[in-house]
């Protein structure tokens, strides 16, 4: 019973020492989440529709198809007034603010 309580007793400091350590992500972490959203972002406004698809999470891929998804930002950008600008201009590189259509 000794051994038990010891082990219960363990268990519940070790969950409360590593429930305080936080994570953070690395500098090349936050490199490639900022590089997938400028390639998401990217392929939206070149109406590459499959491309983006292809950059979402898999838990979002499953509850929504290629085709169902594709509909849903052709729908979005004929209601918007099918501007192919994205959120933060800044954000995007001046090569490719160039290259958009105004």
């Amino acid at each position: 019973m000794r051994k038990l309580i010891a082990l219960v007793l363990l268990v519940a400091l070790s969950a409360q020492v590593c429930g305080q350590i936080a994570w953070s992500p690395s500098d090349t972490d936050k490199g490639r989440a900022e590089q997938t959203v400028r390639d998401f972002l990217k392929a939206l406004r070149e109406s590459r529709f499959e491309d983006a698809y292809g950059l979402l999470a898999p838990g979002m891929q499953s509850v929504v198809s290629l085709d169902q998804w594709r509909d849903s930002e052709k729908e979005f950008s004929r209601v918007s007034g099918g501007s192919p600008r994205y959120a933060n201009e800044a954000a995007i590189p001046e090569r490719e603010r160039s290259a958009q259509p105004q």
